[in-house]
């Protein structure tokens, strides 16, 4: 996933307000490795990555 691939995900998190310690629960992932994945500190395997995508953008809250 690139930079701003990350970036526009973040952005539509908010935007939906969702809380990265949700989302990490959601997707089985750690609050910490969300919020590093999002500062570009590290990086998440394709399936938890194409997870997270599809959790946000199905998100109806």
């Amino acid at each position: 996933m690139t930079p701003d691939e990350r970036n526009k995900l973040y952005l539509a998190m908010r935007t939906k307000k969702l809380k990265a310690k949700n989302v990490a629960q959601e997707i089985d992932v750690s609050a910490s490795l969300l919020s590093q994945f999002f500062r570009h500190k590290a990086n998440m395997n394709i399936e938890n990555e194409n997870n997270l995508k599809k959790y946000i953008e199905e998100y109806e809250g």
